[in-house]
């Protein structure tokens, strides 16, 4: 389940896939990814649209970063 920072889940519309699909393009957009056993994990994902050759959306690219040796590092600033 993809959450905020604040816990609160996304919508399917606001899912990076899902808007990669509709043709945007996101960069480091820092999200939470709740996992099945419960943990949640911050992570930085990248997604971009895969377009055919008449540059209609074919699929979508998406790259989910764990980032959490990252906060880790950042709270013993």
């Amino acid at each position: 389940v993809w959450t905020r920072a604040d816990g609160l889940p996304l919508t399917h519309d606001e899912r990076p896939g899902t808007r990669a699909l509709r043709g945007e393009s996101l960069a480091n957009v820092q999200l939470l990814l709740k996992r099945a056993n419960g943990e949640t994990l911050p992570v930085s994902v990248q997604a971009a649209p895969l377009r055919d050759p008449d540059s209609g959306v074919a699929n979508a690219l998406l790259v989910v970063q764990d980032v959490t040796q990252l906060r880790q590092a950042e709270q013993l600033k």
